[in-house]
């Protein structure tokens, strides 16, 4: 008797439940981001964790529930949150119905909100130039003037509520400007910078 097990896998019919699910989920969104993420190495072992995840939660809902409970509104599983690991990576954790519709409520709050305060294009551009006279009052300046010697920088991206540590490569004006952060390095456009803060003495 060949004690060697065989270890080659049959080919789960098309109409079998688990190949019609995988099918529905190959439909999703959800798989094409997790596909495209897990082609990075650096991302890899998350969108894993988060396929995982959202098969697992599934699962559970479907065995541990009770008939009754199963549906309960809001519960189901739509998606996942992303944060960081702090350590270069990040980590993946379930995002229910309920959760996703306090995001989409929130949203379209801000939505609302925006649009009461800046009803139209000339509205727009005047709280801009607003914005940006604040800003340059409070030791911002234009980023063409940045260092470029290679000390960092903080500095401010469109698109962004966030400030960031920043270094210019290369020879003036056809370098680049770089996020430095977690320990990688990310191309960036920044419309804004300021020298970095040296740190007060500690009997200050």
């Amino acid at each position: 008797m060949n004690s060697e097990q065989n270890t080659t896998m049959a080919r789960v019919p098309d109409d079998h439940p688990l190949m019609v699910a995988w099918n529905e989920y190959k439909a999703l969104p959800d798989y094409e981001n997790t596909k495209q993420w897990a082609t990075a190495p650096k991302h890899t072992e998350g969108s894993l964790w988060a396929a995982f995840m959202a098969g697992w939660y599934k699962a559970r809902a479907l065995t541990e529930q009770p008939a009754s409970a199963a549906g309960v509104e809001g519960s189901e599983v739509v998606g996942h949150k992303t944060f960081s690991d702090g350590k270069g990576g990040f980590r993946h954790e379930p995002l229910t119905r309920a959760e996703a519709d306090v995001l989409i409520a929130h949203c379209n709050s801000e939505d609302d909100r925006r649009k009461a305060l800046i009803p139209d294009e000339k509205a727009a551009i005047e709280l801009m130039m607003d914005t940006y006279i604040r800003l340059k009052e409070m030791g911002w300046n234009d980023a063409i003037y940045c260092p470029k010697d290679g000390r960092a920088f903080e500095v401010i991206e469109p698109g962004s509520t966030g400030i960031f540590k920043c270094v210019y490569q290369g020879e003036w004006p056809k370098g680049t400007w770089w996020i430095v952060e977690d320990g990688d390095m990310s191309p960036s456009r920044p419309v804004l910078f300021r020298p970095i803060a040296a740190p007060k003495p500690e009997n200050s």
